[in-house]
């Protein structure tokens, strides 16, 4: 496997080794590191992680990497070094950028290339700062990811992508590309890493035990948070009261918009914003909360696969309000654990969060029925195996 990036931490990528190292598969994992303390090798009976230290001024090329291939460059060595002296069956490519490094060292030439598409990168990257601003638009080239992914996917011996709706987009899009070609691996959990969870006491600010709605993730306007807000500030106006929780970061291009939001005098009070806090933590504060509530905005990116947060809800047993980004739509839909709202429509998320509000017994319902999918279905043990399928097709593991 190659990452570029740091790891840990990446929880797809270290839910993928899982479900590969129980199939009795090896994985190496190289990636690059910014510390001097990390360069060392990490070897287990399964996985070995090769870590090279990369250069600050480097990553500066990383973004840049179309107009100056200064970091292809350091890859096609790094990764040179290490395929002298080790035989491998597959590389295995997370994200398309790290997936056209391969391809311009001639890797996917000389070895059997997984694609895994962690997003819509071309769609994804249009809505990146550093990568439309002056002046990286005219260095990072935004808009040329659609040209030079219909060139390279051609390349790749599998891809892997995050939902069904993500597989019939490539499919429509390359006619080149056969379906038995694309495996669908979507951001499910790991149940023994959340099994082994334990529970603190968290501090809830909840005047008169009013509901919970709890957000967690990134915290951003096309995350859906100002959508949220006014959906909150229409309950509080008519009277309904419930406590709105944010958990996550703000990016900085829109923190000011946000506090904004969030500091309005008719909802402050309602609302409670929680930086950041360590995955393990994430079964106390679901341990406190009514609703959970992924509201992303729709749009081509969001359309590509359901984010991490809505499967951790339904491990959890808490009922989900989701837009209706069609992924995420159609797992709370036919799971029947939580209600859609149409995206950016604060009045009907105003009406769902009260119908749930309204019917505890139906809330409780919905929660049960989330996390009977994740059991059942939704898990790295079950859905695992489209992945760990790849590779024993080649007699591997």
């Amino acid at each position: 496997m190659v990452l570029e990036g740091e790891f840990p931490p990446d929880i797809r990528v270290e839910n993928e080794i899982k479900a590969l190292n129980k199939a009795g598969i090896k994985v190496v994992l190289a990636c690059f590191t910014k510390k001097e303390t990390q360069t060392e090798d990490a070897k287990e009976e399964l996985l070995q992680i090769k870590r090279k230290k990369i250069n600050p001024f480097l990553l500066y090329f990383k973004t840049n990497n179309i107009t100056f291939p200064f970091y292809t460059k350091w890859w096609s060595k790094f990764l040179n070094e290490m395929l002298k002296h080790d035989n491998f069956d597959f590389i295995h490519a997370h994200d398309l950028p790290m997936f056209r490094v391969l391809d311009r060292t001639g890797l996917t030439k000389q070895y059997q290339v997984i694609a895994d598409l962690h997003e819509d990168y071309p769609v994804a990257i249009q809505n990146y700062e550093w990568a439309t601003k002056f002046p990286n638009r005219y260095l990072v080239r935004p808009k040329s990811w659609f040209k030079i992914e219909k060139k390279i996917l051609k390349n790749a011996a599998k891809i892997v992508v995050l939902s069904e709706n993500f597989k019939i987009n490539l499919l429509r899009k390359y006619t080149y590309l056969r379906e038995e070609q694309i495996v669908v691996f979507p951001n499910v959990p790991d149940l023994e890493y959340y099994r082994n969870q334990n529970t603190k006491e968290v501090r809830i600010d909840k005047r008169d035990n009013i509901p919970l709605l709890t957000y967690f993730g990134r915290i951003a306007t096309r995350r859906g948070i100002i959508t949220t807000v006014k959906a909150l500030k229409i309950l509080i106006k008519s009277g309904i009261q419930l406590k709105l929780l944010l958990i996550g970061p703000i990016e900085k291009r829109n923190n000011a918009l946000i506090n904004d939001y969030l500091n309005d005098i008719e909802v402050k009070d309602y609302i409670q914003h929680i930086n950041w806090i360590d995955i393990g933590e994430l079964r106390s504060y679901m341990k406190v909360t009514d609703i959970s509530i992924s509201p992303i905005v729709k749009n081509e990116q969001h359309e590509a696969g359901v984010a991490n947060k809505v499967f951790q809800y339904m491990m959890f047993g808490k009922p989900i309000i989701v837009s209706n980004c069609r992924p995420q739509a159609k797992v709370i839909q036919e799971e029947k654990c939580g209600l859609v709202f149409e995206s950016e429509n604060p009045g009907d998320l105003a009406e769902k969060i009260k119908t749930l509000m309204n019917n505890p017994g139906l809330t409780r319902e919905m929660g049960e029925n989330g996390q009977k999918a994740i059991f059942n279905k939704y898990n790295t043990d079950i859905m695992g195996e489209n992945l760990r399928n790849i590779y024993k097709e080649k007699g591997v593991g």
